[in-house]
């Protein structure tokens, strides 16, 4: 029975970076320094600093803490949220009859 398991783990591995996957990780890191970069000239090249670090900390501890022990929890994430069944509906729908006059 172990050894099935070893097998799917196998086809199952996921580089990660403190514990989320290296492309999500490395990607928001990115974007970060990017968005900080281009804060800069409108901000000032210090606050531009001081905006791309803190966003960068920001992402990254929601990174880590949705992809906590599992490393596609972001996917999980994702489809939950698309799910046609979460959209929010005021009570029991009743249909209703459409008259046209003309």
């Amino acid at each position: 029975m172990e050894n099935k398991a070893d097998d799917i783990r196998v086809f199952s591995v996921v580089q990660t970076t403190w514990g989320v996957p290296s492309n999500i990780f490395w990607g928001s890191v990115a974007l970060a320094f990017l968005l900080g970069f281009v804060m800069t000239p409108s901000m000032g090249v210090i606050f531009g600093m001081v905006f791309g670090i803190t966003l960068c900390v920001i992402l990254v501890v929601i990174l880590i803490a949705v992809h906590k022990g599992d490393p596609q929890g972001l996917e999980a994430w994702v489809r939950r949220i698309k799910n046609p069944g979460n959209t929010w509906r005021g009570g029991n729908y009743k249909k209703k009859r459409f008259v046209v006059i003309k």
